[in-house]
């Protein structure tokens, strides 16, 4: 009996000892570690790969569309057609003038016959005019003889006048009517759409037996030999966006590689766009061109980071790590000796994961992970460092 109370007095006093150990070490805490280290600021939006020679051909008019002479992803030359449409409405324009073209033809035609004769009656009257006068002169005619013949002069001068002026009229008019059907027949040549480039057939987003309007998108053509990605960044986070700046595109056709690629060009001027909350938004237009496209393709969706600043070497924190106090300043819980210590810290740039500290942490120094737990000042604490 004896035995085993000393044995119950020994494993109490085991226990005594485990527990007044645990207390002085203090419970284990998730603690992280500060470092020197490179901080980079992003923006990130989606964006559409594209072909900087794009090129999108559209409907100057109104017509059927009889045929389609390619097909997408076909390569093309610059002049080659690639679909006919059909304007009846054109098509009777155009003949109707040609109707009127060949009346006013035959109108000049006759009329300048009408003008020769003209001319030849005045010749005559001339002549008789000269005859008289002379026989005037010697007393060989009357008076009214001489002047009967310079009104027949005067007669066929105005005749003659008179038919070229109509004769110009009709050669001004058929000058007006060639260039109308001259506009129409440049009307007509657009019916057979051309490419404009040497390149691919990207998109025809029209059919056969379709009816379009001027506006309507038939093809688009594209060099598919170079690719370039098009984002629309918010204006409000264009500040720190300059051309030059590396930029990081992922797709998950892409999988696991991120490819890279650098800001080409900024569009001067933002324009208005609806997100898909309906929310109206003041966007910029910016230019990637890639390094390499991999296997993407015009029209893919991908993921675009633009680095917009790289601070090389400072002082680093995990976000997580610090929270904004009443007064404005960031507060870290710190682990020294054990111990949880409290302390403002004066923070400098930061992204979605890192904050920069500036004053108040130093390389080496250990932080509890999540700001919110439930330690106070002075706590003993068992830091507990995993992978950052």
């Amino acid at each position: 009996m004896k035995r085993k109370v000393l044995w119950g007095v020994v494993i109490l006093a085991v226990a005594v000892g485990a527990g007044a150990f645990h207390l002085r070490s203090g419970p284990e805490v998730e603690v992280v570690e500060v470092v020197n280290g490179q901080l980079v600021q992003s923006i990130e939006e989606k964006g559409y790969v594209q072909s900087p020679g794009d090129y999108e051909i559209q409907a100057g008019q109104s017509g059927r569309i009889i045929e389609v002479l390619v097909e997408k992803g076909e390569p093309v030359e610059k002049g080659w057609p690639l679909m006919v449409m059909e304007n009846l409405d054109l098509d009777a324009q155009i003949e109707s003038l040609k109707a009127q073209i060949e009346q006013v033809k035959a109108e000049i035609a006759a009329g300048g016959i009408v003008l020769v004769n003209n001319r030849t009656g005045l010749e005559k009257a001339e002549k008789d005019l000269a005859r008289i006068a002379e026989l005037y002169a010697a007393g060989g005619v009357s008076r009214k003889e001489y002047d009967d013949a310079q009104l027949t002069v005067a007669a066929e001068k105005t005749a003659v006048a008179g038919q070229e002026g109509y004769l110009n009229r009709l050669g001004a008019q058929l000058a007006g009517l060639n260039k109308q059907l001259g506009v129409l027949n440049n009307k007509k040549n657009q019916l057979v759409v051309t490419s404009p480039i040497n390149g691919t057939i990207l998109d025809l987003p029209v059919e056969e037996e379709q009816t379009a309007v001027p506006g309507t998108l038939l093809a688009q053509v594209g060099v598919s030999d170079t690719l370039e990605v098009k984002a629309d960044i918010l204006s409000d986070d264009m500040r720190g966006i300059k051309v030059g700046q590396k930029a990081y595109i992922t797709a998950p056709l892409l999988e696991d590689v991120t490819l890279t690629g650098t800001v080409k060009q900024i569009y001067p001027r933002a324009y208005e766009k609806t997100s898909v909350l309906g929310e109206m938004q003041r966007r910029v237009p910016v230019i990637i061109a890639l390094d390499d496209p991999a296997n993407l393709h015009p029209g893919y969706q991908v993921r675009v980071k633009i680095e917009t600043l790289v601070r090389p070497d400072t002082v680093l924190l995990p976000r997580e790590a610090a929270r904004l106090g009443d007064d404005g300043a960031y507060e870290v819980m710190l682990v020294k000796n054990n111990r949880v210590v409290q302390r403002q810290v004066q923070a400098g740039l930061k992204n979605q994961d890192y904050l920069e500290i500036k004053e108040g942490l130093k390389p080496g120094d250990l932080v509890i992970r999540d700001v919110s737990s439930a330690f106070a000042a002075g706590d003993q604490v068992k830091p507990v460092k995993r992978d950052q």
